[in-house]
């Protein structure tokens, strides 16, 4: 049995705990995708977002209009730029930047070799592959900068694997577009998402957050966020599908969960600003655990008991 913050766990359930980012590992597909998996493409993409959008928001005092917010090519340029050049905040590089631009130069080499001898010159996939290599080269530069220990998930590594898996991806090159766009290609199909409201109503929800729910004493409900937002005429129009509260929970507040921006407890959701606030939510989350690892207990032992049953028969 091992005790983690107070909770109990059966030996045959501990659960692991994430402890640091993984390693970038690119691997290239031996050719491109015939189909693109549109499912797949966009959970990458989100998550490649997601922690571009962490490291921004970790590092600013968020954004309080909806014109501020406007998650556009622009915006993603930036966030780009702020994760490479200031980094993740608490964090001092563990290497040089001399060392990790060679690094990248080289994978920028290695990428340009697995274009001639898989893709080619064609220029349906310039745009793609512009992006796909600024990818793999600002993941390498993040991973060798940073390294492992204790460092955030690396931005890009999302996007390295949907190279792995023979797909492109680039955001639509027109600056004039108000929301984000990720297209998508294979080897003879394409496909396109609108990723930018979701970003949008994340940051909006964090500005209002980190105004009326610093720390776990001001903890606010899902209901109250949406009607935050649904306040909002402009905002209640453009960021409907978010408007319920099952649907925030999963898009909006969860990925500020993971970023460690936000954690909750019984009494609703709150900005982490102290250590007792991260206690907090550390005891609600690790108590949530212990329930489901007791049910997965449970389960194993009637597993166990059925197939007894059947042996003795």
């Amino acid at each position: 049995m091992r005790s983690v913050q107070g909770v109990v766990f059966p030996k045959s359930v501990e659960p692991e705990f994430h402890q640091g980012a993984e390693r970038l590992d690119v691997r290239y597909p031996e050719a491109l995708a015939p189909s693109v998996d549109q499912g797949v493409y966009v959970r990458e993409a989100q998550e490649h977002l997601d922690r571009l959008l962490a490291i921004g928001l970790s590092q600013t005092d968020g954004w309080d209009g909806a014109s501020d917010a406007v998650f556009d090519v622009k915006r993603y340029e930036s966030l780009e730029r702020m994760a490479l050049e200031q980094g993740p905040a608490h964090l001092t590089p563990q290497s040089n930047r001399d060392n990790a631009s060679e690094a990248a130069e080289k994978s920028a080499i290695r990428f340009d070799e697995w274009v001639e001898s898989v893709v080619g010159s064609g220029k349906e996939f310039q745009p793609y592959l512009r992006f796909m290599r600024r990818a793999v080269k600002n993941g390498v530069f993040f991973d060798r900068l940073y390294g492992d220990d204790g460092a955030p998930e690396n931005p890009w590594q999302p996007i390295v694997e949907v190279l792995s898996r023979g797909v492109l991806l680039s955001p639509d090159g027109d600056t004039k577009r108000k929301h984000l766009i990720m297209r998508s290609r294979g080897g003879k199909t394409t496909g396109r998402c609108q990723l930018g409201k979701r970003y949008e109503t994340i940051q909006l929800v964090y500005a209002h957050m980190k105004a009326v729910a610093p720390g776990y004493e001001s903890a606010v409900s899902g209901d109250s966020l949406v009607e935050h937002l649904s306040a909002n005429k402009k905002w209640a129009k453009d960021y409907r599908p978010f408007l319920k509260r099952e649907v925030l929970q999963v898009e909006v507040i969860a990925p500020l969960k993971r970023a460690g921006l936000v954690g909750s407890s019984n009494e609703g959701y709150f900005v982490l600003t102290c250590e007792e606030d991260c206690d907090k939510s550390i005891e609600f989350h690790y108590s949530k655990v212990h329930s489901m690892a007791l049910m997965v207990e449970a389960a194993r032992a009637k597993k166990n008991a059925i197939r007894n049953g059947a042996t003795r028969r």
